[in-house]
């Protein structure tokens, strides 16, 4: 009986062993591969950091361009309405030069 126990103990013994080893084989890979997944979630965060930088700058670009733009545009249309009441003004002008015209003349408009 003895030397069956001892066989099965050794069995126990050397299956404990293969399971030990399989557990810390199976740690080495976890450890493996929790590095692999810091790494990805570090180069992820660089990729968000990046983005949001460069979504500022566009935003920032925009808001330069825009401000530039809106000064051409106010510009532009303080030349149109001084063009405008230029040739408003003119039009009024002849149409009076018309009216006196037909006064001396004596037709009536």
């Amino acid at each position: 009986m003895e030397a069956w126990m001892a066989a099965r103990s050794s069995g126990f013994v050397a299956a404990g062993s293969e399971l030990v080893q399989s557990f810390v084989l199976d740690m080495i890979v976890r450890k493996r591969i929790m590095q692999a997944l810091n790494l990805a979630k570090d180069m992820l965060d660089d990729v968000k950091d990046g983005e949001r930088w460069l979504q500022g700058w566009i935003e920032g670009r925009i808001n330069l361009d825009l401000r530039a733009m809106e000064g051409q545009y106010g510009a532009k249309k303080a030349e149109l309405d001084a063009c405008r009441r230029d040739i408003l003004a003119r039009a009024n002008g002849q149409l009076q030069a018309n009216d006196a015209a037909a006064q001396m003349a004596g037709v009536s408009m």
